[in-house]
């Protein structure tokens, strides 16, 4: 008998420069508006700071990254 198995919903994959390019400056754009800051603040924060290196790596967990932006 074989078992019953779940269709797939969804397939991700990581597009994060891996893929495809990425649109750094845009990001930036769009994080700013999110939180209502200027984008040179994004570039402080999450790309200066190593943050955003830190959680490519696995150092940051994706809570902890989350948090801290």
């Amino acid at each position: 008998m074989t078992p019953q198995r779940r269709p797939v919903n969804a397939v991700l994959f990581d597009l994060g420069g891996v893929l495809v390019d990425v649109d750094l400056a845009g990001l930036k754009q769009g994080l700013a508006q999110v939180y209502d800051c200027a984008p040179l603040r994004v570039e402080e924060a999450v790309f200066a700071s190593g943050l955003k290196t830190a959680h490519d790596l696995g150092r940051v967990a994706p809570w902890e990254f989350h948090a801290r932006v």
